[in-house]
């Protein structure tokens, strides 16, 4: 979103899954467990027990299966502490929310209407972006790109097929 924000020339449109406008106060509590941040929780448990600890904030424990579940602390444990510590402080200092207007690229939100950390953001980036489109997965929280693939996937090629027709 910063690039379609500060290069529209560059983006001819956006796939977006769970994607927040900002990491809210509520979520930054727990992501710190009993920490004074998320960076210093990560750097304390090591990126897979971090991980391990606040899952079912990130990915639909419900939906997923226990194998799905530990690929995916498998998958974030191969990035350094140190690394993870400090993405993560990056990306609770954005809030994308005054760019919006300015994104003119076409956009596609994909979510789950349960998802404690994005359903309802992607409700307002929907309500905000000039061409922006939701697609709520009933039922499901938050992964849907990780628990529903094929769903994803083939609603992203129909939005792209759209996307060209509109910008021709």
């Amino acid at each position: 979103m910063l690039l379609a924000s500060a290069h529209p020339e560059r983006i001819a449109s956006l796939v977006l899954c769970n994607t927040p406008t900002r990491i809210p106060d509520e979520i930054r509590g727990i992501y710190s467990l009993s920490h004074e941040s998320t960076a210093a929780a990560i750097r304390a448990r090591v990126t897979g027990e971090w991980c391990r600890q606040t899952l079912g904030y990130r990915l639909d424990l419900e939906h997923a299966s226990p194998d799905l579940q530990e690929w995916v602390i498998a998958e974030m444990d191969r990035t350094r502490p140190d690394i993870a510590a400090a993405l993560h402080e990056c990306f609770e200092a954005i809030d994308v929310r005054p760019l919006l207007p300015g994104i003119k690229a076409p956009v596609l939100l994909l979510s789950g209407d349960k998802s404690r950390i994005a359903s309802e953001q992607q409700k307002i980036l929907a309500d905000t972006l000039p061409h922006g489109r939701l697609e709520l997965f009933a039922g499901y929280g938050h992964g849907v790109n990780l628990l529903q693939p094929e769903r994803c996937a083939r609603t992203a090629l129909e939005f792209w097929r759209t996307a060209e027709e509109v910008q021709r």
